[in-house]
């Protein structure tokens, strides 16, 4: 295959990721020494090569060419990064339109599987999660694919790719899910507009450790290296989750990473979930971006994406603004005279009817469903559980 902007030289080496996308270059050879071994930074992978658009967070996305001038390169590689849908986005909370119409969001079933895949794709720690696991609140049935988590680097206060109010949080974790009963898995649901719904949690530092998250965290010494994969016990996901699965902000966006597909109904929890410092460090400083075989270690560190321009889309809040009876207070943000755009899981939109107290939403909201709070039944595997 000859040389083009596509596909680097043949000296530099097997396919790898550049320019937000992969090129495939079968006889490319070892990188000249004036390269270097790649590496993370400014948020990116510093350099070459590289196939085929991939599930967001999957082992085929693992080293992302930044380009000389940064994430503002992809779109050379990736048309829809440059698009107008882009994510993440700094959410301004007043600007949120609040909708009472959006029900809480609902994961229902079971892993049925003693053990959870977890890996190192070189640019975040994947947990592949199984399809029986569901998410009930929208439109259509979601199914889990895969969870992976966004951070910044030791001794820095910001990771997460979403803001509120211009707060980047320390960490972020993404769920990713794909609408079952249209497509067959994810890499086929984020080629089409709604195909795929993500739950976006923000990670704040806390006194005590979070039992749930060590599931997780304490297996990365497993998964140090790109391209390592490890078995761990398999545990109820949804405990990963805010306890208030009734209080989000919605809006459509796109995937944080190339291909940047413009599929994603997002769902960012109002509350954060707060995991020790300890656990924070554990994030931040055990993985590399290396594999075991290179000469040169590099930390996984700054894994995420600068805010996009939100471009008049709107964003709306399944709680009342300012009301902190909700614990409201979070973030959203649309633009003042924003177009109405239907949002899946929203059946009034902004100009259906508001609850005129915050009782009368908490009653409205909470009477649709599922929710983690103290009091309300807690919905697992079709049954429910107080």
């Amino acid at each position: 295959m000859g040389d083009s902007p596509l596909c680097p030289p043949r000296h530099l080496g097997p396919p790898k990721w550049e320019g937000g996308g992969w090129v495939t270059a079968p006889s490319c050879t070892t990188p000249p020494p004036s390269l270097g071994p790649l590496r993370w930074e400014g948020g990116g992978w510093v350099p070459p090569c590289a196939p085929h658009p991939q599930t967001p967070g999957s082992p085929q996305m693992g080293r992302r060419w930044m380009g000389p001038h940064g994430q503002q390169h992809w779109p050379e590689g990736h048309p829809a990064c440059g698009g107008r849908a882009q994510s993440p986005i700094d959410i301004r909370t007043r600007w949120a339109q609040p909708d009472p119409s959006l029900p809480p969001i609902c994961p229902v079933g079971q892993p049925g599987t003693p053990a959870f895949t977890l890996s190192n794709n070189g640019h975040t720690a994947v947990l592949a999660l199984p399809p029986s696991l569901r998410l009930q609140g929208l439109p259509r049935s979601f199914a889990a694919a895969q969870l992976h988590f966004h951070w910044g680097r030791p001794g820095h206060a910001g990771g997460a790719e979403h803001l509120l109010d211009g707060h980047r949080a320390p960490a972020e974790m993404h769920v990713v899910h794909y609408d079952v009963e249209r497509y067959t898995n994810a890499s086929e649901a984020q080629h089409h507009a709604g195909g795929l719904a993500v739950l976006g949690v923000l990670l704040e530092v806390g006194a005590d450790p979070h039992p749930t998250y060590d599931n997780i965290l304490s297996h990365l010494g497993s998964i140090r290296y790109a391209g390592q994969t490890t078995a761990i016990p398999s545990f109820s996901v949804q405990d990963l989750l805010p306890p208030r699965l009734d209080l989000y902000y919605r809006y459509n966006g796109s995937l944080t990473t190339p291909p940047c597909f413009q599929s994603v109904l997002w769902t960012l929890f109002q509350q954060p979930v707060r995991i020790s410092l300890a656990q924070l460090e554990q994030l931040q400083g055990t993985l590399y971006t290396t594999t075991a075989a290179e000469p040169e270690p590099q930390r996984l560190v700054d894994n995420f994406r600068v805010p996009q321009e939100l471009n008049q889309r709107l964003v709306l809040s399944s709680f009342p603004r300012g009301e902190s009876q909700l614990e409201a207070g979070g973030g959203g943000g649309g633009g003042e005279g924003a177009p109405r755009h239907d949002l899946a899981g929203s059946k009034k939109g902004v100009k259906g009817h508001h609850p005129a107290s915050a009782e009368e939403w908490q009653e409205t909201a909470l009477g649709r469903g599922c929710t983690k709070g103290r009091g309300v039944p807690r919905w697992q595997g079709g049954g429910k559980k107080m």
